[in-house]
């Protein structure tokens, strides 16, 4: 395969290469033998239409490794992945750069990378051959053949890729595996190793593995291999071993399954064995020799029981051997997770692909060879899961570090852990023998309802470095820098490249030397928004400024502001009307309860409105009780984080706690909401477990939605004491929350964006508290990166630039429970010193700390400061650790007692 470099391609390369073909003609064989319908060949129509700013995932495979990924891609992201069978369906074309020059040697150019022709999977399993005139850009490239040249090729590309091609040198060589893999720790077997005309030279100083190099042909090489062999013959490892195998690994196949061997008893002729695979080998191959490990007689116990007809059929036994291979993924946070082990079982696995032995589960397996025991079992488990992860970060550690790697943005997404098991103690211990990153596919057409668990994890990656690669370089407008708490949002975009041009009515923000253009204006007067609008588009078209991709804001107070620039601007965005509507909270439910169509999705989203009525004078309060009845919540019209909402028993406290908000709104000049009015809102107190959904939506579409539950409030301010993620509620009960969110959102016009929604569960379904039309704030987007592994910051961004959102929202990974403090009533406990231990204990992944605020200053509305958490795999263990963290901290007391603050959570 050549990749042929220009924008000219041969359409009819397909059917004029034979091997290209056969791969096509399996992959029909496949997908007809699983049920899904035959590959519909469209390459007589090219596409056009696409753009920069979509998702373009490209696997080059040559033997179909990518199969249960493109599956799966429909579910995720239909007609965005695309399995490539050759590299001529592929295009590069050069960036040049002024800051590059040319005539100097050694000089280096990054490409981009383009998809001429693919097959991709939509939703219902039916798949495509497409072309595209012109190609489309890939902004995620994996290449799983082990062609050296073809590595060395793709080089060069700048979007994201896996594996990096120094990393895939590594993994094509089983010895300079083993070696990295005995200095990391791990115990690797016992290797005499006789690499054949090396290309390079190794570490002969690694305990337990021997390497003895064949320099030249004829017959003085048995002098050189018989010491080598009797010392390995007689090592006290391998003594006792009942089988030692020999075989070939050819390093041009990054397949050490693909292999010649034979299997030998101690006293075999294992230097004849060696001399009968020489012939076969070619520069650079290695022949092997190991303990194969336990052979499976070993693990059964005989029946004692045994009758007659069995011992005369006993002669049928034979040994069977068991090779166990795991699979692991690169999530999205970095972080490796095992995902799959499989086992293959063969009579003899020497001679063929062990890809072409039966493959089955290790519980089934584990059934099968007899081995009964639940904690033997268990261990096994736990201990091929604990090497497989711990190899995935020695390789991801030493991503990058190779001198010649050009390539700026691969790194390891996948590894693929071949074991044999030994025993030790009665206990079952895998044992590394080689590392690939190319995946078994049998096991996935034999069980597709298990294909997609293995690849799942990579495929929530792909699609985040997809991402990051579209928005790298895109200026997005952010109005209001907003408290010290979004610091996160200026680090996330300078980490993804994405420049932020941020309008702020301080000059002295924090925010200032954090983006790329800080711009002052004094936007603080909300009711002149239309005029602000007016300013600052004019600012930014009549300046030198570069063009703007989007706008967003994740400021209560400049929701509307910027709603009418992306307007005045052509960006992606919310209606004008639908931003006003939500930041009004009257109108919010008025809209719901009155204006819905009468249809029965209208009526389903005028169930979860709520009597209200907005009070703009002192003297409207009369008028409001009666529409509304006690107990009764009285709150700010504008604004958000529960401040300023008290709950209300009769009328006469309604009189006295809104002279109370309209004094302190009058001269507390950050109360939020303050810059858009003063007036009030009286609604109905609703009984019931209050939960937070975040929903994106893009199109009028639900992309993803996350749901937490919050504690007990602290009446009758409502103050947040608590949260839990991901909710505990059941799926059903979480599911008709995130369709109550969704369709109140959508149901006052909210149809771009990502949007935080309060609700309560009642005994007659959700019913609306309101909705923050921007990111969730405090702590939420953080939570929902750890437990979810998405990260929500990225998709509003996305948004705002009109990039439509492909993400895999996989189950959450951990429970995290937190405790929201305020400077009035833990002041005592948060002094320096523990505020800085906290973020010690952040940092080394003990415990989760967020600070809101600069400065621990009380404030009469009781707004919070900080909260801390704690995580664990269960909800139970969370709440445990967190009683214990806050017991410690001095926090439990008769006015903040954790325990009742906990109490929701089970």
């Amino acid at each position: 395969m050549s990749l042929t470099v220009g924008m000219n391609g041969d359409w009819e390369q397909f059917s004029d290469d034979p091997a290209v073909r056969h791969r096509y003609e399996e992959l029909q064989q496949v997908l007809h033998s699983i049920g899904y319908p035959s590959i519909d060949d469209q390459s007589g129509s090219p596409c056009k239409g696409f753009s920069e700013k979509d998702v373009t995932i490209a696997w080059l495979s040559s033997n179909l490794e990518g199969l249960s990924l493109l599956l799966e891609s429909c579910q995720h992201c239909p007609g965005d992945l695309f399995l490539v069978l050759s590299s001529d369906w592929l295009i590069k074309k050069p960036l040049f750069s002024n800051k590059v020059n040319m005539t100097q040697p050694g000089a280096f150019v990054q490409s981009a990378l383009y998809v001429k022709k693919g097959i991709c999977c939509y939703k219902g399993g039916s798949s495509y051959l497409k072309v595209f005139d012109p190609p489309r850009k890939v902004t995620y490239f994996f290449n799983s053949t082990s062609d050296a040249s073809l590595i060395q090729l793709f080089n060069d590309v700048d979007c994201p890729q896996s594996v990096p091609p120094g990393t895939s040198r590594l993994l094509s060589d089983i010895i300079l595996m083993r070696i990295l893999l005995a200095q990391s720790g791990i115990k690797v077997p016992k290797t005499l190793a006789f690499p054949y005309k090396p290309r390079q030279i190794y570490d002969k100083n690694i305990s337990g593995i021997t390497v003895v190099p064949i320099t030249s042909d004829g017959y003085q090489v048995a002098d050189v291999l018989r010491p080598a062999i009797t010392n390995f013959q007689e090592s006290p490892d391998i003594s006792d071993a009942e089988w030692v195998t020999v075989k070939i690994f050819r390093v041009r196949d990054n397949d050490d399954k693909a292999t010649l061997g034979t299997r030998l008893r101690k006293t075999g002729d294992i230097l004849g064995a060696v001399c009968d695979l020489l012939p076969h080998a070619s520069k650079g191959d290695i022949i092997l020799i190991q303990c194969d490990g336990m052979n499976t007689n070993r693990f059964t116990k005989p029946n004692q029981n045994e009758n007659k007809l069995n011992e005369l059929c006993s002669h049928e036994k034979r040994d069977v051997g068991v090779h166990i291979q795991t699979t692991v993924c690169r999530n999205p946070e970095d972080e490796p997770v095992h995902t799959s082990t499989l086992c293959f079982i063969s009579g003899d696995m020497l001679q063929g692909r062990i890809n072409e032995a039966p493959v089955q589960s290790l519980e089934d397996t584990l059934k099968d060879l007899e081995i009964n025991s639940e904690p033997k079992q268990q261990f096994l488990r736990n201990e091929l899961k604990r090497i497989s992860e711990e190899i995935m970060k020695i390789i991801m550690e030493l991503d990058g570090r190779i001198d010649d790697d050009r390539s700026t943005n691969a790194q390891t997404d996948l590894i693929v852990v071949d074991f044999m098991v030994t025993s030790e103690k009665g206990d079952l211990l895998p044992v590394p023998v080689n590392v690939g990153c190319q995946r078994n596919q049998l096991y996935d057409v034999i069980n597709p309802d298990e294909a997609g668990e293995a690849v799942r994890p990579l495929l929530a990656t792909m699609l985040t470095r997809s991402l990051k690669y579209i928005l790298a370089e895109k200026r997005i407008l952010v109005l209001g820098a907003g408290l010290v708490g979004k610091t996160f949002v200026w680090n996330t975009a300078r980490d993804c490249g994405i420049k932020v041009h941020l309008i702020d009515e301080d000059p002295n923000t924090y925010a200032a030397d954090l983006v790329e253009e800080f711009i002052h204006y004094d936007m603080s007067d909300h009711t002149r928004d239309k005029e602000h609008c007016e300013i600052i588009v004019q600012m930014l078209q009549t300046s030198e400024r570069p063009a703007l991709d989007g706008c967003v804001t994740l400021w209560d107070d400049c929701v509307p502001l910027t709603a009418m620039i992306c307007e005045a601007m052509s960006f992606v965005g919310s209606p004008i009307d639908a931003a006003v509507r939500a930041n009004t909270k009257s109108k919010t439910q008025e809209f719901l309860f009155s204006k819905c169509p009468n249809t029965m999705l209208g009526r389903l989203q005028k169930s979860y409105a709520s009597s209200s009525y907005q009070i703009r004078s002192r003297d409207q309060i009369k008028l409001a009780s009666r529409v509304v009845k006690f107990p009764a919540v009285m709150k700010p019209e504008y604004g958000a984080g529960s401040i300023g909402v008290k709950l209300l028993d009769n009328i006469g406290s309604c009189y006295a706690f809104y002279d109370q908000a309209q004094w302190y709104m009058k001269t507390e000049n950050d109360f939020p909401g303050v810059c858009h009015g003063t007036s009030m809102l009286l609604m109905d107190y609703l009984v019931g477990t209050e939960h937070g959904v975040d929903v994106v939506i893009y199109d009028k579409k639900l992309v993803t939605a996350f749901v937490h539950d919050k504690g007990p409030t602290r009446l009758p301010t409502f103050t947040k004491v608590s949260s839990c993620f991901p909710t505990t509620l059941s799926p059903s009960k979480a599911n008709q929350l995130v369709y109550a969110a969704f369709h109140c959102c959508i149901g006052i016009g909210l149809d771009n964006g990502t949007f935080n929604v309060d609700l309560k569960m009642t005994a007659t379904g959700p019913k609306l508290i309101e909705i923050n039309a921007r990111l969730g704030g405090y702590d939420l987007r953080d939570n929902i990166k750890k437990c979810f592994k998405v990260d929500t910051l990225l998709l509003c961004f996305a948004i705002s630039c009109g990039i439509r959102p492909r993400l895999v929202k996989s189950r959450p990974s951990c429970y995290i429970m937190t405790l929201c403090l305020t400077a009035s009533d833990h002041g005592h406990a948060l002094t320096p010193d523990t505020l800085e231990l906290l973020r010690k204990l952040k940092d080394q992944g003990l415990m989760d700390f967020s600070q809101f605020q600069a400065t621990l200053s009380p404030s009469a509305m009781n707004d919070p400061f900080c909260s801390i958490g704690a995580t664990a795999s269960d909800c139970h263990t969370a709440k445990v650790k967190l009683l214990e963290l806050g017991k410690w901290l001095g926090l439990d007391d008769k006015n903040f007692p954790i325990t009742y603050c906990l109490s929701k959570f089970t």
